[in-house]
Protein backbone atom coordinates (compact mmCIF):
# COMPACT_ATOMS: atom_id res chain seq x y z
CA UNK A 1 0.00 0.00 0.00
CA UNK A 2 1.16 3.89 -0.63
CA UNK A 3 2.10 5.84 1.83
CA UNK A 4 2.92 9.62 1.50
CA UNK A 5 5.62 10.31 0.16
CA UNK A 6 7.42 14.12 0.73
CA UNK A 7 9.49 13.51 -2.41
CA UNK A 8 6.71 14.05 -4.72
CA UNK A 9 7.64 16.81 -7.17
CA UNK A 10 5.88 16.44 -10.11
CA UNK A 11 2.51 16.96 -12.24
CA UNK A 12 1.85 15.21 -15.04
CA UNK A 13 -1.62 16.04 -16.62
CA UNK A 14 -3.06 13.42 -19.71
CA UNK A 15 -5.72 15.61 -21.30
CA UNK A 16 -5.57 19.59 -20.52
CA UNK A 17 -9.03 20.49 -21.65
CA UNK A 18 -11.48 22.04 -19.03
CA UNK A 19 -11.01 19.67 -16.43
CA UNK A 20 -7.15 19.34 -16.57
CA UNK A 21 -7.02 22.67 -16.08
CA UNK A 22 -8.42 22.86 -13.10
CA UNK A 23 -5.33 20.43 -11.82
CA UNK A 24 -3.06 22.55 -13.46
CA UNK A 25 -3.86 25.72 -10.99
CA UNK A 26 -3.30 23.39 -8.17
CA UNK A 27 -0.33 21.56 -9.13
CA UNK A 28 1.76 24.72 -10.25
CA UNK A 29 1.70 25.76 -6.26
CA UNK A 30 2.20 22.18 -5.78
CA UNK A 31 4.85 20.82 -7.56
CA UNK A 32 8.86 22.18 -9.33
CA UNK A 33 7.36 20.45 -12.71
CA UNK A 34 4.12 20.36 -14.43
CA UNK A 35 4.34 17.65 -17.82
CA UNK A 36 1.05 18.06 -19.75
CA UNK A 37 0.05 15.46 -22.53
CA UNK A 38 -2.20 17.04 -24.97
CA UNK A 39 -2.86 16.83 -28.93
CA UNK A 40 -3.68 20.58 -29.46
CA UNK A 41 -0.54 22.06 -30.36
CA UNK A 42 -1.56 25.64 -29.50
CA UNK A 43 -3.20 24.55 -26.51
CA UNK A 44 0.11 23.34 -25.39
CA UNK A 45 2.23 26.75 -26.94
CA UNK A 46 0.28 28.55 -24.64
CA UNK A 47 0.63 26.69 -21.30
CA UNK A 48 4.57 26.70 -21.73
CA UNK A 49 4.45 30.40 -22.46
CA UNK A 50 2.34 31.28 -19.19
CA UNK A 51 4.67 28.96 -17.09
CA UNK A 52 8.23 27.88 -16.87
CA UNK A 53 7.29 25.18 -14.87
CA UNK A 54 5.34 23.70 -17.74
CA UNK A 55 6.69 21.51 -19.89
CA UNK A 56 4.08 20.25 -22.53
CA UNK A 57 4.23 16.35 -25.48
CA UNK A 58 1.96 15.64 -27.87
CA UNK A 59 1.34 11.90 -26.17
CA UNK A 60 3.07 9.90 -23.56
CA UNK A 61 5.75 8.21 -25.87
CA UNK A 62 7.64 11.67 -26.78
CA UNK A 63 7.69 12.28 -22.91
CA UNK A 64 8.78 9.31 -21.66
CA UNK A 65 11.47 9.71 -24.26
CA UNK A 66 12.70 13.39 -23.91
CA UNK A 67 11.56 13.62 -20.26
CA UNK A 68 14.00 12.50 -17.34
CA UNK A 69 11.59 11.56 -14.50
CA UNK A 70 11.07 9.36 -11.55
CA UNK A 71 7.74 7.45 -11.66
CA UNK A 72 7.62 7.30 -7.52
CA UNK A 73 8.03 11.55 -7.64
CA UNK A 74 5.11 11.57 -10.08
CA UNK A 75 0.92 12.41 -9.45
CA UNK A 76 -0.50 11.59 -12.72
CA UNK A 77 -4.20 13.24 -13.80
CA UNK A 78 -5.88 11.08 -16.33
CA UNK A 79 -8.09 13.92 -17.81
CA UNK A 80 -8.50 12.78 -21.74
CA UNK A 81 -12.04 11.52 -23.23
CA UNK A 82 -13.80 8.45 -21.15
CA UNK A 83 -13.07 6.05 -24.05
CA UNK A 84 -9.16 6.60 -24.00
CA UNK A 85 -8.99 6.33 -19.81
CA UNK A 86 -8.44 2.19 -19.50
CA UNK A 87 -5.72 2.58 -22.37
CA UNK A 88 -3.92 5.57 -20.62
CA UNK A 89 -4.06 4.05 -17.30
CA UNK A 90 -2.09 0.97 -18.86
CA UNK A 91 0.23 3.26 -20.71
CA UNK A 92 1.21 5.01 -16.96
CA UNK A 93 1.30 1.87 -14.96
CA UNK A 94 4.13 0.53 -17.91
CA UNK A 95 5.92 3.36 -17.25
CA UNK A 96 6.25 2.83 -13.41
CA UNK A 97 3.65 5.37 -12.08
CA UNK A 98 1.89 4.00 -9.36
CA UNK A 99 -0.40 7.55 -8.44
CA UNK A 100 -3.08 7.68 -10.55
CA UNK A 101 -6.52 10.35 -10.59
CA UNK A 102 -8.43 9.64 -13.16
CA UNK A 103 -11.37 11.48 -13.65
CA UNK A 104 -15.23 10.11 -14.50
CA UNK A 105 -15.87 8.10 -16.17
CA UNK A 106 -13.97 5.95 -14.76
CA UNK A 107 -13.67 3.60 -17.83
CA UNK A 108 -16.87 2.95 -20.24
CA UNK A 109 -16.84 -0.88 -20.04
CA UNK A 110 -17.51 -3.09 -16.71
CA UNK A 111 -14.24 -5.63 -18.10
CA UNK A 112 -11.77 -2.16 -18.11
CA UNK A 113 -13.24 -1.85 -14.46
CA UNK A 114 -12.46 -5.17 -13.43
CA UNK A 115 -8.92 -5.09 -15.06
CA UNK A 116 -8.00 -1.95 -13.30
CA UNK A 117 -8.75 -3.17 -9.78
CA UNK A 118 -7.13 -6.71 -10.14
CA UNK A 119 -4.03 -5.06 -12.05
CA UNK A 120 -3.85 -2.03 -9.01
CA UNK A 121 -3.68 -4.30 -6.33
CA UNK A 122 -1.55 -6.52 -8.05
CA UNK A 123 0.86 -4.03 -9.04
CA UNK A 124 0.60 -1.78 -5.73
CA UNK A 125 -0.76 1.39 -7.68
CA UNK A 126 -2.96 4.23 -5.50
CA UNK A 127 -6.29 5.05 -8.30
CA UNK A 128 -7.74 8.02 -7.31
CA UNK A 129 -11.29 7.72 -8.79
CA UNK A 130 -12.60 11.63 -9.42
CA UNK A 131 -15.99 12.66 -8.09
CA UNK A 132 -15.41 16.11 -7.10
CA UNK A 133 -18.49 16.10 -4.76
CA UNK A 134 -17.30 13.08 -3.06
CA UNK A 135 -14.42 16.08 -1.85
CA UNK A 136 -16.55 18.38 -0.95
CA UNK A 137 -18.97 19.27 2.06
CA UNK A 138 -22.78 18.61 0.15
CA UNK A 139 -23.07 15.31 1.70
CA UNK A 140 -22.64 16.08 5.13
CA UNK A 141 -24.36 19.45 4.91
CA UNK A 142 -27.57 17.55 3.43
CA UNK A 143 -27.13 14.95 5.86
CA UNK A 144 -27.01 17.60 9.08
CA UNK A 145 -30.15 19.39 7.40
CA UNK A 146 -31.58 16.23 6.97
CA UNK A 147 -31.31 15.31 10.52
CA UNK A 148 -31.61 18.98 11.86
CA UNK A 149 -35.14 19.50 10.23
CA UNK A 150 -36.22 16.17 11.31
CA UNK A 151 -37.78 15.47 8.07
CA UNK A 152 -37.19 11.48 7.67
CA UNK A 153 -34.67 9.53 5.69
CA UNK A 154 -34.32 10.33 1.84
CA UNK A 155 -36.46 7.66 -0.21
CA UNK A 156 -36.57 8.86 -3.67
CA UNK A 157 -34.65 11.11 -5.68
CA UNK A 158 -35.31 12.87 -9.04
CA UNK A 159 -33.05 14.48 -11.86
CA UNK A 160 -35.26 16.37 -14.50
CA UNK A 161 -34.43 18.86 -17.01
CA UNK A 162 -32.26 19.08 -20.73
CA UNK A 163 -29.74 18.76 -22.39
CA UNK A 164 -26.84 17.30 -20.24
CA UNK A 165 -26.10 13.59 -20.82
CA UNK A 166 -27.52 10.72 -18.43
CA UNK A 167 -23.79 10.07 -18.16
CA UNK A 168 -21.97 12.56 -17.92
CA UNK A 169 -23.92 14.41 -15.27
CA UNK A 170 -26.11 11.77 -14.51
CA UNK A 171 -23.09 9.80 -12.76
CA UNK A 172 -22.37 12.50 -10.34
CA UNK A 173 -26.15 12.38 -9.08
CA UNK A 174 -26.26 8.64 -9.41
CA UNK A 175 -23.18 8.70 -7.02
CA UNK A 176 -24.76 11.08 -4.14
CA UNK A 177 -28.05 8.41 -4.19
CA UNK A 178 -25.83 6.26 -3.38
CA UNK A 179 -24.14 8.17 -0.65
CA UNK A 180 -27.59 8.79 0.62
CA UNK A 181 -29.14 5.76 0.39
CA UNK A 182 -25.75 4.40 2.04
CA UNK A 183 -25.87 1.34 -0.68
CA UNK A 184 -25.85 0.82 -4.12
CA UNK A 185 -28.51 0.18 -6.81
CA UNK A 186 -29.74 -3.30 -7.28
CA UNK A 187 -31.49 -3.05 -10.84
CA UNK A 188 -32.22 -0.51 -13.29
CA UNK A 189 -34.48 -0.30 -15.95
CA UNK A 190 -33.83 2.45 -18.57
CA UNK A 191 -34.84 3.88 -22.26
CA UNK A 192 -32.32 6.26 -23.98
CA UNK A 193 -30.67 7.46 -26.64
CA UNK A 194 -28.04 9.82 -28.29
CA UNK A 195 -27.77 13.01 -30.20
CA UNK A 196 -24.08 14.44 -31.98
CA UNK A 197 -24.65 17.70 -29.64
CA UNK A 198 -21.57 16.68 -26.77
CA UNK A 199 -19.54 19.68 -26.87
CA UNK A 200 -15.89 17.68 -25.97
CA UNK A 201 -16.30 16.21 -29.52
CA UNK A 202 -19.35 15.26 -31.60
CA UNK A 203 -17.88 11.28 -32.16
CA UNK A 204 -18.78 11.00 -28.30
CA UNK A 205 -22.41 9.81 -27.03
CA UNK A 206 -24.48 12.57 -25.19
CA UNK A 207 -27.82 10.52 -23.65
CA UNK A 208 -31.28 11.54 -23.28
CA UNK A 209 -34.13 9.57 -22.08
CA UNK A 210 -35.11 7.79 -18.37
CA UNK A 211 -33.09 6.07 -16.10
CA UNK A 212 -34.24 4.50 -12.89
CA UNK A 213 -32.08 2.82 -10.44
CA UNK A 214 -33.53 0.83 -7.83
CA UNK A 215 -32.66 0.52 -4.18
CA UNK A 216 -33.42 -1.67 -1.24
CA UNK A 217 -36.40 -0.83 -0.02
CA UNK A 218 -37.29 0.01 -3.18
CA UNK A 219 -35.74 3.47 -2.65
CA UNK A 220 -35.24 5.06 -6.15
CA UNK A 221 -32.77 7.40 -8.09
CA UNK A 222 -34.78 8.66 -11.24
CA UNK A 223 -33.15 10.40 -13.99
CA UNK A 224 -35.08 11.94 -16.92
CA UNK A 225 -33.40 14.27 -19.46
CA UNK A 226 -34.12 15.72 -23.03
CA UNK A 227 -31.42 17.01 -25.36
CA UNK A 228 -34.26 18.85 -27.16
CA UNK A 229 -34.07 21.63 -23.90
CA UNK A 230 -31.93 24.20 -23.12
CA UNK A 231 -32.83 24.08 -18.99
CA UNK A 232 -30.46 22.73 -16.38
CA UNK A 233 -31.84 19.85 -14.13
CA UNK A 234 -33.21 20.43 -11.54
CA UNK A 235 -32.69 17.63 -8.19
CA UNK A 236 -34.95 16.56 -5.66
CA UNK A 237 -34.39 14.53 -2.85
CA UNK A 238 -37.42 13.59 -1.60
CA UNK A 239 -38.13 12.29 2.37
CA UNK A 240 -40.54 10.88 4.29
CA UNK A 241 -41.63 14.80 5.96
CA UNK A 242 -39.77 17.01 3.26
CA UNK A 243 -38.19 17.56 0.29
CA UNK A 244 -34.85 19.25 -0.34
CA UNK A 245 -33.92 20.87 -4.18
CA UNK A 246 -31.25 21.97 -5.79
CA UNK A 247 -32.73 24.74 -8.08
CA UNK A 248 -31.78 25.02 -11.89
CA UNK A 249 -30.05 28.57 -10.47
CA UNK A 250 -27.66 27.09 -7.93
CA UNK A 251 -29.68 27.28 -4.78
CA UNK A 252 -30.97 24.90 -2.46
CA UNK A 253 -34.38 24.79 -0.70
CA UNK A 254 -35.76 22.44 2.34
CA UNK A 255 -39.31 22.15 2.38
CA UNK A 256 -41.07 20.27 4.95
CA UNK A 257 -44.99 19.03 4.83
CA UNK A 258 -47.21 21.13 7.50
CA UNK A 259 -47.79 18.62 10.03
CA UNK A 260 -44.99 16.08 10.45
CA UNK A 261 -46.60 14.74 13.07
CA UNK A 262 -49.13 13.19 11.57
CA UNK A 263 -48.88 9.40 11.31
CA UNK A 264 -50.31 9.41 7.66
CA UNK A 265 -49.82 5.46 7.38
CA UNK A 266 -52.60 5.08 10.00
CA UNK A 267 -55.05 6.33 8.00
CA UNK A 268 -57.63 4.00 6.45
CA UNK A 269 -56.84 5.98 2.99
CA UNK A 270 -53.01 7.38 3.43
CA UNK A 271 -53.21 11.02 2.36
CA UNK A 272 -50.33 13.69 1.19
CA UNK A 273 -50.05 17.19 2.87
CA UNK A 274 -48.22 20.43 0.74
CA UNK A 275 -44.86 21.48 2.14
CA UNK A 276 -44.18 24.76 3.19
CA UNK A 277 -40.67 26.63 2.56
CA UNK A 278 -38.43 26.38 5.59
CA UNK A 279 -35.06 27.15 4.73
CA UNK A 280 -32.45 28.39 2.02
CA UNK A 281 -29.29 25.76 2.74
CA UNK A 282 -25.70 27.23 1.98
CA UNK A 283 -23.66 24.61 0.63
CA UNK A 284 -19.60 25.71 1.47
CA UNK A 285 -17.73 25.78 -1.83
CA UNK A 286 -14.27 26.75 0.37
CA UNK A 287 -13.55 23.30 -0.18
CA UNK A 288 -11.36 22.80 -3.16
CA UNK A 289 -12.13 18.91 -4.23
CA UNK A 290 -9.59 18.97 -7.05
CA UNK A 291 -6.81 19.75 -4.71
CA UNK A 292 -8.41 17.33 -2.21
CA UNK A 293 -8.29 14.27 -5.04
CA UNK A 294 -4.79 15.75 -5.54
CA UNK A 295 -3.68 15.40 -1.80
CA UNK A 296 -5.37 11.77 -1.85
CA UNK A 297 -3.20 10.68 -4.78
CA UNK A 298 0.15 12.26 -2.64
CA UNK A 299 -1.52 10.33 0.55
CA UNK A 300 -1.97 13.51 2.82
CA UNK A 301 -4.89 12.76 3.51
CA UNK A 302 -7.66 9.49 3.31
CA UNK A 303 -9.19 8.59 0.12
CA UNK A 304 -13.20 9.54 0.33
CA UNK A 305 -14.11 7.94 -2.90
CA UNK A 306 -12.58 4.47 -3.49
CA UNK A 307 -11.66 2.19 -6.31
CA UNK A 308 -14.46 -0.25 -4.98
CA UNK A 309 -17.17 2.16 -4.78
CA UNK A 310 -15.98 3.90 -7.90
CA UNK A 311 -16.21 0.48 -9.94
CA UNK A 312 -19.69 -0.28 -8.52
CA UNK A 313 -20.88 3.23 -9.25
CA UNK A 314 -19.62 2.55 -13.18
CA UNK A 315 -21.16 -0.75 -13.18
CA UNK A 316 -24.41 0.66 -12.60
CA UNK A 317 -24.20 3.20 -15.04
CA UNK A 318 -23.04 0.88 -17.59
CA UNK A 319 -26.31 -1.49 -16.47
CA UNK A 320 -28.74 1.58 -17.22
CA UNK A 321 -27.09 1.05 -21.22
CA UNK A 322 -27.78 -2.64 -21.28
CA UNK A 323 -31.35 -2.02 -19.76
CA UNK A 324 -32.27 0.30 -22.79
CA UNK A 325 -30.02 -1.72 -25.59
CA UNK A 326 -32.88 -4.44 -24.17
CA UNK A 327 -35.46 -2.62 -23.16
CA UNK A 328 -35.86 -4.86 -20.40
CA UNK A 329 -35.46 -4.17 -16.41
CA UNK A 330 -32.26 -5.82 -15.26
CA UNK A 331 -30.03 -7.07 -12.78
CA UNK A 332 -26.57 -5.17 -11.73
CA UNK A 333 -23.69 -7.12 -12.09
CA UNK A 334 -22.09 -7.82 -8.86
CA UNK A 335 -17.83 -7.02 -8.56
CA UNK A 336 -17.04 -10.47 -9.44
CA UNK A 337 -19.42 -10.56 -12.81
CA UNK A 338 -17.90 -7.63 -14.44
CA UNK A 339 -14.81 -9.39 -16.22
CA UNK A 340 -17.59 -11.57 -18.09
CA UNK A 341 -18.84 -8.10 -20.31
CA UNK A 342 -16.33 -6.85 -22.10
CA UNK A 343 -18.66 -4.65 -24.69
CA UNK A 344 -17.77 -1.03 -24.68
CA UNK A 345 -19.86 2.26 -24.67
CA UNK A 346 -19.48 5.49 -25.95
CA UNK A 347 -19.87 8.20 -23.26
CA UNK A 348 -17.07 10.43 -21.74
Amino acid sequence: MLTTDQNINTGLIIGCGSIGKKYLDVMLQRYNTVLIVDTNQKMREVLEKNSDKVKTFKDVKSMVLSELFIPNQIVAVISNWGPDHFYTYNELTGHGIKRIIIEKPLVNSKIFAYNIHEHSILNNILVVPAMPRRYSNIYDEITNEISKQNVGAPLMITMVGGAQCIATNGIHWLDLACQLFKSFPQSVYAKMKTSEINPRNRLLGFYEGTASWFFSDFRAFNVSLTNKSYCRSEITIVCEFGLIKFNNNGSVHLFKVSDPGKNLSSLPVTRVSETKFQKNIEIDTIVNPIENQILAAEGVIELKYTLDDAIQVISALISAFESSEINLPIEINSSQELSHNGKIWNFS
